[in-house]
């Protein structure tokens, strides 16, 4: 790979060999969650994705710190209590 820098006082060229790029393969999309209300009961329910194991988190705050509160497990639904606060967020992760 070869690219070139250049301004007003400085026009330089770099090389780059050797470069090996890897990663983990992605899902294509991620599936959305589902939510439904069944007080006092909420459940969260998923397309299968990624390795088949998950696990569920939560937040009040979406830039905050995540909680894990279930999981690992390998079924595409979660129940729990209504949250006494009922605002947050949940998401699921793959593992």
């Amino acid at each position: 790979m070869k690219f070139h820098f250049f301004n007003a006082e400085y026009d330089y060229w770099f090389a780059i060999d050797k470069v090996r790029v890897s990663g983990v393969q992605l899902p294509q999309e991620i599936p959305p969650l589902e939510i439904v209300l069944t007080p006092p009961n909420l459940t969260i329910s998923w397309t299968s994705f990624g390795p088949g194991q998950y696990s569920v988190e939560y937040t009040t705050n979406v830039k905050g710190t995540w909680t894990k509160i279930a999981g690992p497990f390998t079924q595409t639904s979660f129940t729990q209590a209504i949250p006494a606060d009922k605002t947050g967020y949940y998401r699921v992760l793959g593992q």
